[in-house]
């Protein structure tokens, strides 16, 4: 009898201690997945600011992205994000994550269309 009942509180020990263990594996995995980002790269077809929306003619189709969160460089100068709307036509590069079904632009790396010398 001694020894069921200190097996039953070694059992109900470890389920104690492992619990939270696992608890904090499961919230850690949670958080990476969250914070996993991506990146997509095309033409900058158009960007409403009012929406904070951006359209990007990617390779495997139109993307759009939410601009609200993002840091916009041209060229290699950090701009207002603001400025998308005078660079459709170039070429970005963006990262980005999912946030609750949404493509979140973090960071947008922006190419200037060459422009063609007038014959």
């Amino acid at each position: 009898m001694r020894k069921s009942v200190g097996l039953a509180i070694a059992l109900v020990g470890a389920l104690a201690l492992g619990a939270p263990a696992f608890a904090a594996a499961q919230h850690s995995q949670k958080i990476h997945h969250a914070t996993a980002h991506s990146t997509v790269s095309g033409v900058i077809e158009s960007y409403d600011a009012a929406t904070h929306v951006l359209h990007v003619k990617a390779p495997k189709g139109d993307e759009q992205f939410s601009t609200a969160e993002a840091k916009v460089w041209v060229a290699s100068k950090s701009v207002e994000v603001g400025q998308l709307g005078s660079e459709v036509g170039s070429h970005a590069s963006v990262t980005y994550s999912m946030k609750d079904g949404q493509r979140v632009a973090t960071a947008i790396h922006v190419t200037p269309a060459t422009k063609t010398a007038k014959r």
